[in-house]
């Protein structure tokens, strides 16, 4: 089981050994941004094979020729056409899904993700 809060960063993401993928979705003010702020933390059951990605929302944001932001659904498509056996190199494909969806123009927002894997 794994504890998760938000702090005002996009929806981690749950990617399960079996190819369902699904937000956690939370709630949460910016860390630091109000004072004495509660925050309410989500339990995840996670399995051997189970992956989790937190990510920056300069990912969800990007943006194609047509103006078109990517979003949830199509980070979550990105993913699950992304995902291979190596968790780095799904990550390196995760972003190069993303750019190829940008029609490779430059981002124009930090760009994270970083993604744990149960072994």
């Amino acid at each position: 089981v794994v504890l998760v809060w938000s702090a005002g960063q996009p929806f981690p993401i749950l990617a399960r050994k079996d190819g369902a993928r699904s937000l956690i979705k939370m709630t949460g003010h910016m860390l630091g941004h109000i004072e004495n702020a509660a925050y309410t933390e989500s339990a995840v059951t996670l399995m051997r094979g189970d992956r989790l990605y937190f990510y920056t929302d300069g990912l969800v944001d990007t943006v194609d020729r047509e103006g078109t932001m990517l979003g949830w659904n199509g980070l979550l498509d990105v993913i699950l056409k992304a995902t291979g056996p190596d968790l780095a190199q799904t990550l390196d494909r995760i972003l190069e899904g993303v750019k190829s969806f940008s029609g490779d123009e430059p981002f124009s927002d930090d760009v994270l993700i970083i993604g744990f894997e149960v072994v």
